[in-house]
């Protein structure tokens, strides 16, 4: 025979918060669930105020589950009873049971609570991650657009582009998200906009691109973070700009193009030769591609129309289809 809880919370408990919890047995033995645990929150004493307090001056930025932890464990550490909520499955009525905490229990709160502020202090600048939030970082020094970025040991390269007054840019800035600054570092050889660039080795490559007048290039050059020098490498077989190029197990795959260039080439940065491969479906260019699982996969663009597309398409390099 099913039971229900007859003890109740007192009337004047506040609802302060709510916490998911696990599935518990209940002395009662009900054929119940827990849903919530209810804190008793409403006499906040002097030690809450103050731990709250150095919480919010170390850690400003937390994000609010980060927050609701903490929270849980001041009111286990500092108040005198909780309330659990369980749910009948059969009646699908609502019963709330008052729980006196032990000293034992409250001791652990004491624990946990203050590991959680000391970990906090021994991290003040620690960032927590938020979610659906962008954060601004400090700008970069050369504005532009069409231009080509790349990571090298945790560092972002900004290269080439179209900057202001229709100048087409050789300018190469670094930057640094640990630090959030940037350094001007040398020029590409070739000025241009729409090149795609990847790392290998430690080592970025610019491929293709477009002069901003009638000219597309095939120009590859390699550039060093290490040593801040560029160098000229084999060209592209087909020249173009608006390409995309990714990374596949130490080789870079050349794809696309405008306008509406189909065209896939791969390039060995150890034997600095291209070799041609398979046409991609759909020819586009100023899209985007990706790798997962040694796979590219070619998203969106603008296709031989001028039309934007919504087009994906997978490419093998192992099998070339």
């Amino acid at each position: 025979m099913e039971t229900t809880f007859q003890r109740e919370v007192d009337a004047d408990t506040p609802l302060s918060s709510f916490f998911l919890s696990p599935p518990c047995k209940n002395p009662l033995q009900p054929p119940v669930k827990m849903l919530y645990t209810l804190y008793n929150c409403s006499e906040l004493s002097l030690g809450w105020v103050l731990t709250r307090l150095t919480l919010s001056y170390q850690a400003p930025h937390l994000s609010f589950s980060t927050g609701t932890l903490f929270d849980m464990m001041m009111c286990v550490t500092f108040e005198r009873s909780i309330a659990h909520i369980f749910l009948d499955p059969k009646s699908h009525l609502y019963y709330p049971v008052k729980e006196d905490l032990t000293m034992k229990r409250k001791m652990f709160g004491t624990i946990a609570s203050f590991m959680f502020i000391a970990f906090l202090g021994a991290f003040p600048k620690m960032g927590f991650a938020q979610e659906g939030k962008w954060t601004k970082k400090a700008v970069m020094p050369t504005p532009r657009g069409g231009l080509s970025t790349s990571v090298v040991n945790g560092k972002i390269y900004a290269i080439g582009g179209l900057g202001g007054g229709n100048n087409v840019l050789s300018t190469v800035e670094e930057y640094d998200p640990k630090t959030d600054k940037w350094t001007k570092k040398a020029d590409m050889p070739t000025a241009r906009l729409w090149l795609s660039t990847s790392a290998v080795n430690e080592k970025i490559y610019a491929i293709g691109g477009w002069d901003g007048g009638g000219r597309f290039f095939s120009a590859v050059e390699e550039y060093d973070p290490k040593t801040d020098k560029w160098m000229k490498k084999a060209d592209m077989p087909t020249a173009r700009g608006g390409l995309s190029t990714s990374v596949v197990n130490g080789k870079i795959y050349a794809i696309g193009g405008w306008k509406g260039m189909p065209f896939s080439e791969e390039y060995d940065p150890k034997t600095d030769t291209w070799t041609k491969k398979a046409n991609m479906p759909t020819g586009r260019s100023r899209f985007a591609t990706g790798v997962v699982n040694g796979k590219i996969y070619a998203i969106g663009g603008i296709g031989p129309e001028f039309n934007g597309l919504s087009t994906v398409e997978a490419y093998d390099p192992a099998a070339d289809t």
